[in-house]
């Protein structure tokens, strides 16, 4: 099992985002007592399709490894291809507990150095377009230099324009900017910054309403990180200065903005992490105001002190009437477990938090990426929420829905029907229109990083076959962090960092699914 959790994390981390372009796991073994520490020091890579060998013992083969160590004897499939993988990792097992302080091996780990030349920073490979996508081809932004684009945000509603904002720049000087669209997609304006400042600006995230577009992302600076939102009247040419959100405490550490808006207020929720536990924090304003007052969704903490069971990250909002509904995932559990908030008076106060996710109490559940929204002609009472899931030590990730229903939390429903080996994150949930749901979501099954849509004409309750969006060919061309916003009445467009060009850069394509 070790390996499989290994899996999980720097392997996991370097296929998931984009900005991670290596991943290395110093390991050192021995026995410590009656503690043993055993495993394979590795280097780990972009994966190039169509490449694979054998990383850790006890795994079949797959991609980007670039180096690893040895292991105390070979995985016996190197010897015997047509060994199953539980015989072989039956072999191995038996071996490793002779290496245990009362084994016959005891402490006979393997102690090694390995090696790799790598370069952080060294472009992408420059590939050219492939296939068109199922919403057709996909289009750049205008140019504007060469420098990093990075973490689409989209947005699109209330009879107003549709907006992508995004991060660009060298790390430590990026900028949000905005581009905006009247054609339903079709076209996007240049873009222009969301807000002034010398400080970096990171993630954003974006509500169009009308004329009004907000816009909120991270600041960072010496003094610390703080959300900071702006807004536009003139539906997103031009933003006034911007409004910082309050923190719990004195240095201000505050991460991760999402945007909602019903029934003439908008909502802001964060992770504020300056009380020395990451918690989730919602702001309500009046539409067409940055007049925020804030609360953190719990007004306890779950545990005394700065207990990291407290810990609360990756919020997402949706509102709908006087209905509000937040999800994060939570560290209650000594598990990165989703939950869900949800406020029936417009977010003044909110119920007991909820464990949606169906991981099983099994160890090693490490959820993410929740995205939320009330189901088109399901009233205020059911809402569907998707994540990438980790679970029962597996070694790959999946994106799931479920249905929330009042009191009813649904099964989970894996999207796609890619090979147990591949993974899928970062699930983003939008309504085409009534009774009807798409599911946007980054998978690895080609080797590289893909994005892929399934819709649903049942509310999300089960979702027809998918379809690869993204037109990055099948070489080492990578897309990743998919956004998208939809018109309701069927319209959708899709955004998402692509390295065709050297560069990680947005690109994006609108269609119906």
């Amino acid at each position: 099992m070790a390996p499989d959790i290994l899996r999980q994390s720097t392997m996991a981390a370097v296929q998931k985002h984009g900005a991670l372009r290596h991943g290395v796991v110093p390991h050192l073994t021995g026995n410590l007592f009656d503690l043993p520490f055993d495993g394979q020091s590795i280097v780990v890579g972009d994966i190039v399709p169509g490449e694979a060998r054998r990383a850790y013992v006890g795994q079949n083969e797959g991609g980007g490894v670039i180096e690893v160590a040895p292991w105390v004897v070979p995985d016996p499939g190197e010897k015997d291809p047509a060994a199953t993988l539980e015989s072989r990792r039956a072999s191995l097992r038996a071996v490793g507990e002779e290496l245990l302080p009362a084994g016959v091996r005891k402490n006979q780990y393997v102690e090694t150095v390995i090696a790799a030349d790598i370069d952080p920073a060294l472009p992408f490979p420059v590939e050219a377009a492939g296939a068109p996508g199922a919403l057709g081809p996909s289009q750049a932004l205008q140019a504007m230099g060469d420098a990093e684009q990075s973490h689409p945000a989209l947005a699109w509603g209330g009879g107003g324009p549709l907006v992508l904002a995004f991060q660009e720049g060298a790390r430590g000087a990026t900028r949000v900017l905005v581009a905006t669209s009247e054609d339903e997609g079709k076209t996007f304006g240049a873009p222009h910054a969301a807000a002034s400042g010398g400080e970096a600006q990171i993630t954003p995230a974006v509500l169009a309403t009308g004329d009004h577009v907000y816009v909120a992302y991270q600041e960072r600076s010496a003094a610390g990180a703080r959300v900071a939102c702006v807004l536009s009247t003139d539906r997103g040419k031009t933003f006034g200065a911007p409004v910082f959100l309050p923190s719990e405490g004195m240095t201000p550490d505050a991460w991760l903005p999402a945007l909602a808006s019903a029934s003439g207020r908008v909502f802001l929720a964060y992770v504020d992490g300056s009380s020395g536990n990451e918690r989730v924090m919602l702001a309500r304003a009046t539409a067409g105001t940055l007049d925020f007052e804030v609360q953190p969704i719990e007004s306890a903490k779950m545990h005394p002190g700065m207990n990291i069971r407290n810990n609360q990250w990756a919020p997402a909002v949706a509102a709908l009437g006087g209905e509000v509904a937040v999800s994060w995932v939570d560290f209650r559990g000594y598990n990165w477990d989703v939950f869900l908030a949800r406020s029936s008076n417009g977010g003044t106060a909110f119920g007991a938090p909820v464990r949606v996710d169906d991981g099983t109490d099994a160890p090693e559940r490490l959820n993410d990426d929740p995205s939320l929204l009330f189901v088109p002609g399901g009233g205020a009472v059911t809402v569907a929420l998707g994540w990438s899931d980790v679970r029962r030590r597996e070694p790959n990730a999946t994106a799931r829905v479920s249905l929330v229903s009042g009191n009813v939390i649904g099964q989970s429903r894996k999207l796609g029907e890619g090979p147990a080996e591949a993974s899928a994150f970062r699930p983003r949930l939008v309504a085409l229109g009534a009774g009807s749901v798409a599911a946007v979501w980054q998978d690895d099954r080609t080797g590289g990083k893909d994005v892929y849509l399934a819709t649903s004409v049942e509310g999300g309750a089960s979702f027809g076959a998918e379809k690869r969006i993204d037109d990055g060919g099948e070489g080492p061309s990578y897309q990743t962090g998919p956004a998208v916003a939809a018109n309701g009445v069927g319209g959708m467009v899709v955004a998402w960092e692509d390295t065709r060009s050297g560069r990680r850069r947005i690109r994006w394509v609108a269609g119906k699914p």
